[in-house]
Protein backbone atom coordinates (compact mmCIF):
# COMPACT_ATOMS: atom_id res chain seq x y z
CA UNK A 1 0.00 0.00 0.00
CA UNK A 2 1.40 3.53 -0.81
CA UNK A 3 1.76 6.09 2.04
CA UNK A 4 0.98 9.75 1.44
CA UNK A 5 4.01 11.47 3.61
CA UNK A 6 3.74 15.09 3.35
CA UNK A 7 1.46 18.15 3.88
CA UNK A 8 -2.20 18.80 4.27
CA UNK A 9 -3.47 22.82 5.12
CA UNK A 10 -7.06 22.42 7.31
CA UNK A 11 -8.85 24.76 9.07
CA UNK A 12 -7.37 23.54 12.36
CA UNK A 13 -3.59 24.23 10.51
CA UNK A 14 -0.97 22.14 9.33
CA UNK A 15 -1.31 18.26 9.26
CA UNK A 16 1.72 16.31 8.96
CA UNK A 17 1.90 13.11 7.07
CA UNK A 18 3.89 9.68 7.82
CA UNK A 19 3.08 6.32 6.36
CA UNK A 20 1.42 5.44 10.03
CA UNK A 21 -0.60 8.67 10.67
CA UNK A 22 -0.87 12.55 10.89
CA UNK A 23 0.47 15.13 13.69
CA UNK A 24 -0.08 18.99 13.75
CA UNK A 25 2.96 20.91 12.68
CA UNK A 26 2.46 22.84 15.66
CA UNK A 27 2.87 19.55 17.50
CA UNK A 28 5.98 18.75 15.53
CA UNK A 29 7.37 22.65 16.92
CA UNK A 30 6.83 22.29 20.06
CA UNK A 31 8.30 18.40 20.16
CA UNK A 32 11.15 19.92 18.64
CA UNK A 33 11.83 22.79 20.88
CA UNK A 34 11.27 21.04 23.90
CA UNK A 35 13.71 20.82 27.02
CA UNK A 36 13.01 17.23 27.86
CA UNK A 37 15.13 14.77 27.73
CA UNK A 38 16.89 13.84 24.01
CA UNK A 39 18.54 10.56 22.20
CA UNK A 40 21.81 10.95 20.86
CA UNK A 41 22.53 9.97 17.39
CA UNK A 42 25.40 9.98 15.35
CA UNK A 43 25.68 9.35 11.22
CA UNK A 44 28.69 9.17 8.83
CA UNK A 45 27.89 11.19 5.75
CA UNK A 46 29.78 13.23 2.97
CA UNK A 47 28.63 16.92 4.23
CA UNK A 48 26.08 17.73 6.85
CA UNK A 49 22.87 16.83 7.04
CA UNK A 50 20.44 18.11 4.29
CA UNK A 51 16.30 19.04 4.53
CA UNK A 52 15.14 16.63 1.56
CA UNK A 53 16.80 14.03 2.00
CA UNK A 54 16.80 10.72 3.60
CA UNK A 55 19.19 9.81 6.50
CA UNK A 56 20.55 6.95 9.02
CA UNK A 57 21.64 7.45 11.80
CA UNK A 58 22.86 4.92 14.90
CA UNK A 59 21.86 4.97 18.01
CA UNK A 60 22.61 3.84 21.95
CA UNK A 61 26.09 2.92 23.12
CA UNK A 62 27.71 1.19 19.71
CA UNK A 63 26.60 4.31 18.03
CA UNK A 64 29.78 5.41 16.73
CA UNK A 65 31.36 2.38 15.93
CA UNK A 66 28.48 1.41 13.73
CA UNK A 67 27.96 4.56 12.13
CA UNK A 68 32.09 4.52 11.10
CA UNK A 69 31.27 0.59 10.33
CA UNK A 70 28.39 2.00 8.37
CA UNK A 71 30.23 4.72 6.02
CA UNK A 72 33.78 3.88 7.01
CA UNK A 73 36.16 7.52 5.91
CA UNK A 74 33.30 9.50 5.92
CA UNK A 75 32.83 12.51 8.83
CA UNK A 76 30.89 11.60 11.55
CA UNK A 77 28.08 14.24 12.34
CA UNK A 78 26.31 14.19 16.00
CA UNK A 79 22.80 15.34 17.59
CA UNK A 80 21.30 15.30 20.34
CA UNK A 81 17.30 15.23 19.42
CA UNK A 82 14.67 15.14 21.42
CA UNK A 83 12.56 12.46 22.38
CA UNK A 84 9.43 13.89 22.16
CA UNK A 85 10.29 15.06 18.38
CA UNK A 86 11.42 11.92 17.72
CA UNK A 87 8.59 9.68 19.19
CA UNK A 88 6.05 11.93 17.10
CA UNK A 89 8.40 10.86 14.00
CA UNK A 90 8.13 7.25 14.23
CA UNK A 91 4.15 7.11 15.29
CA UNK A 92 3.63 8.35 12.20
CA UNK A 93 6.03 6.27 10.08
CA UNK A 94 8.56 9.15 9.30
CA UNK A 95 11.36 7.69 11.26
CA UNK A 96 11.91 4.09 11.58
CA UNK A 97 14.04 2.38 14.55
CA UNK A 98 15.93 -1.22 13.91
CA UNK A 99 18.52 -3.15 14.78
CA UNK A 100 21.45 -3.31 12.47
CA UNK A 101 24.45 -5.15 12.29
CA UNK A 102 28.06 -3.53 10.95
CA UNK A 103 29.27 -4.65 7.56
CA UNK A 104 33.05 -5.48 8.91
CA UNK A 105 34.22 -8.82 10.89
CA UNK A 106 33.59 -7.19 13.59
CA UNK A 107 29.95 -7.35 13.77
CA UNK A 108 29.06 -4.32 15.34
CA UNK A 109 25.27 -4.46 16.47
CA UNK A 110 23.38 -1.50 17.35
CA UNK A 111 20.32 0.47 16.73
CA UNK A 112 19.20 2.51 13.52
CA UNK A 113 16.74 4.70 12.96
CA UNK A 114 15.49 5.53 9.30
CA UNK A 115 14.55 9.08 8.55
CA UNK A 116 12.57 9.39 5.61
CA UNK A 117 13.11 12.89 3.22
CA UNK A 118 9.85 14.71 4.85
CA UNK A 119 11.41 14.21 8.53
CA UNK A 120 14.74 16.19 7.19
CA UNK A 121 13.15 19.34 8.16
CA UNK A 122 12.48 18.44 11.60
CA UNK A 123 15.48 17.11 12.62
CA UNK A 124 18.46 18.22 10.70
CA UNK A 125 19.09 21.74 13.03
CA UNK A 126 20.03 19.19 15.58
CA UNK A 127 23.20 18.25 14.06
CA UNK A 128 27.02 18.95 14.56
Amino acid sequence: RAAIVGFFFSGGGALVYGPYGQVTRQELVRAAASQGPTLRVVTSQTQIPQIGLGLSVATGPNAQALAQNMQPGLTLYVAEIPVALLSLLIRIGLAIPKTTTGVDPTGVIGQEIRFLPAASQWIVGFFK
